[in-house]
């Protein structure tokens, strides 16, 4: 068990984001916010912070790139994203939920992009993209439905 140095970042779909998911996807909508924020989720990792006011300060600052990974992490065709992307439409976009203690159960060590051996699994990730049926919408990612009850 380790501690990282490092805060946590999640960011929950609000219903601006369901509405724009489901215009990209009317076949494969999600019924609620509910069950868009039980998909897939990333974390991220960010720095440690003394006060709930330096991460204000920070957010402030990286916003777009959160708002920008989460847009992408859907559909890499730029021209279905929102306009004029501000601080105050993140908020309404998002929910966001920043947890302070991070703790690593993991035995392996930490790999990054940068680090010997991530290309590795990179490379092989693409491998298994590229042997899968191209469809016409490449350029989008689909989130995983979870299972009906």
């Amino acid at each position: 068990m380790k501690f990282l140095n490092r805060f946590s970042l999640h960011l929950h779909y609000k219903l601006p984001y369901l509405n724009w998911y489901n215009s990209i996807f009317p076949d494969e909508s999600f019924a609620s916010l509910e069950e868009i924020n039980q998909t897939e989720k990333t974390t991220f990792l960010i720095p440690v912070f003394d006060s709930d006011e330096e991460i204000e300060e920070y957010l402030e600052e990286n916003f777009e790139q959160f708002f920008i990974d989460e847009l992408f992490g859907v559909s890499m065709a730029q021209e279905t994203w929102p306009q004029d992307i501000t601080i105050e439409m993140f908020y309404e976009w998002f929910e966001v939920d920043v947890t302070p203690m991070v703790v690593d159960y993991g035995d392996e060590e930490l790999i990054d992009d940068e680090s010997e051996g991530f290309s590795d699994i990179w490379d092989e990730d693409e491998e298994e993209e590229e042997n899968e049926d191209n469809t016409e919408d490449d350029n989008i990612r689909h989130l995983p439905k979870p299972p009906s009850n």
